[in-house]
């Protein structure tokens, strides 16, 4: 009996050994604290994109509050309203008069005749002159110069030849004589070349401004007068001298004897005159300040005429012109409503972020899927303040104090600023609703503008002002209370990576361990399966005997 027992021997749990399986099922109940970790650095990641959306909403939000009340920079300490608050449009009564305003322009009508267009002088020279003048003036010194005398200036060129395409070419050269030039082609002479005129425009209009004259030689020398500014330019052999008064010049040129070139006057420069409040005026410019800010242009104005070709009027080119000059309200009213889609903008994006949302997450155990509601990425204390530095703004409205010091709150509704939606005011004193609308009635806004303009400027001025304070509180590049959350945020995902980075490490020598370990015990059984294997052999030949 006692060999059959020795022969039945069993040494149960000896067999295959697998050594990787159980590392792996290990190491994933060690990897569960990593999963948690990354999946925490993954919300903090995501608050930062949305914090920094929001940054970039509210940084919309001031640029546009400051366009409302001009104000350029960070560091601005004035401010233009006028551009915006006192902008006017015009409206001239005949198409060829124009009219433009500026900021600040004066709102009025006025009523006027045109009697006469401003002009610049337009001459010619043909040929013949043309080679007199160079003639002459190379009699006077070489290389030859033409001089050109305009109000307190004079230029000189230095023409290369005695021909109209070679006085145009100098004479534009000289792009600051007041005069432009033109060779125009009239004709072939005999020997095929080009019969030219030359066309001497002057660049400034009006009798006395305009009027331009040519010499031969340089006058300057010889004048008795020092010129207030000179200037050379040696790549277009030319100079320029500036003097003290024009008519001191213009008597010390006469006084040198020097003789004016004749010129075929296709027409003399010439003053604009105007028929205004019963009397006759002149201006020098076809640009005409007729009001404050308020500028006309008669440079398209020809005789009106009847539809046989005579002129309708006899003593005028036009009779009867009305400006007349409005505020536009269109300005200010544009600058508020893009300001208002701003903050809609914001609020809106808030609205959506504070609503709670689904998310799946997986059991790292059984490795199943399971869904689980979460707060919005703004349902927190940093959104809700956001979104109450919003309603705020609207719903205390805008006090004004006087010269008297007396104070006056104003609600934002009777300008077109509204909250709608579901507005609740909680125990604290903020606004708590999801849902809350920002309306902005632009014909209303306009309404208010015509019935009030100056109260509306000073409300929507100040409540502007408010707006940029709050956006850019939020939104500054160094100090914004966004600015610096979205720095704790990337600290903490730096500080997670760090975290990560760490415990991977630990992982990786824990997964070395648990290899050298379990592969330690595989090698220790499978001797132990051996020396089973031995025993049971040595156990059998004992029950053969």
């Amino acid at each position: 009996p006692w060999k059959e027992h020795i022969m039945g021997i069993a040494l149960p749990g000896l067999g295959g050994f697998n050594t990787q399986g159980i590392v792996e099922k290990l190491m994933m109940l060690e990897q569960i604290p990593l999963g948690k970790l990354k999946t925490k650095q993954s919300e903090y990641k995501s608050q930062v994109q949305v914090f920094q959306n929001m940054n970039s909403k509210f940084a919309n939000i001031k640029r546009a509050a400051w366009d409302v009340y001009g104000r350029t920079g960070k560091e601005s300490v004035r401010f233009n309203t006028s551009e915006i608050w006192e902008a006017a449009k015009a409206t001239s009564s005949d198409p060829m008069v124009g009219v433009t305003t500026s900021p600040g322009a004066q709102v009025g009508s006025v009523e006027f005749d045109v009697l006469q267009v401003a002009k610049s002088k337009q001459a010619t020279l043909d040929q013949s002159a043309i080679q007199s003048l160079y003639d002459a003036a190379k009699a006077k010194g070489e290389p030859p110069k033409i001089s050109i005398m305009l109000g307190d200036k004079i230029t000189t060129i230095s023409p290369t030849s005695a021909n109209a395409p070679a006085f145009a070419r100098a004479i534009n050269a000289a792009t600051d004589s007041g005069v432009t030039a033109t060779a125009v082609r009239i004709g072939d002479n005999p020997d095929g070349t080009g019969k030219y005129l030359l066309q001497i425009n002057g660049t400034e209009t009006g009798a006395n401004k305009g009027d331009y004259k040519i010499f031969a030689g340089d006058i300057t020398q010889g004048l008795g007068l020092t010129a207030k500014t000179s200037k050379t330019d040696a790549a277009t052999n030319s100079a320029q001298y500036v003097y003290e008064d024009a008519a001191a010049l213009a008597t010390a040129v006469a006084g040198t004897g020097a003789k004016e070139q004749t010129l075929n006057i296709i027409h003399q420069s010439s003053d604009a005159k105007i028929r205004l409040l019963g009397q006759e005026r002149t201006y020098g410019s076809n640009q005409i300040q007729i009001m404050d800010n308020v500028k006309i242009d008669l440079s398209n104005v020809v005789q009106k005429t009847n539809a046989d070709g005579t002129p309708v009027y006899t003593d005028a080119l036009l009779k009867g012109v009305k400006i007349n000059a409005t505020r536009d309200f269109d300005v200010a009213a544009g600058k508020m409503e893009k300001m208002m889609g701003s903050l809609t903008d914001a609020l809106t994006t808030l609205n959506r972020g504070m609503q709670s949302v689904t998310k799946e997450g997986i059991d790292p155990l059984t490795n199943k899927r399971f869904t689980y509601t979460a707060a919005g990425p703004l349902g927190n204390s940093e959104g809700r303040e956001l979104k109450n530095n919003i309603m705020s703004l609207v719903s205390n409205g805008i006090t004004l104090t006087d010269a008297e010091g007396k104070s006056q709150t104003y609600s934002l509704a009777s300008f077109g600023i509204s909250l709608g939606g579901g507005v609740e005011k909680g125990a604290d004193g903020k606004f708590h609703s999801s849902q809350v609308e920002l309306k902005f009635d632009a014909e209303k806004f306009k309404k208010a503008m015509e019935s009030d303009p100056e109260k509306v400027q000073q409300v929507m001025v100040e409540f502007s002002k408010k707006v940029g304070d709050m956006a850019s509180k939020v939104s500054d590049f160094t100090e914004g209370s966004l600015t610096k959350v979205i720095e704790s945020r990337q600290k903490t995902v730096s500080y997670y990576d760090d975290r990560i980075s760490d415990y991977s490490d630990r992982l990786e020598r824990k997964e070395a361990q648990l290899y050298k370990q379990y592969s330690s015990l595989e090698t220790m059984l499978a001797r132990m399966q051996q020396q089973q294997a031995w025993l049971a052999g040595q156990l059998a030949q004992l029950g053969g005997q």
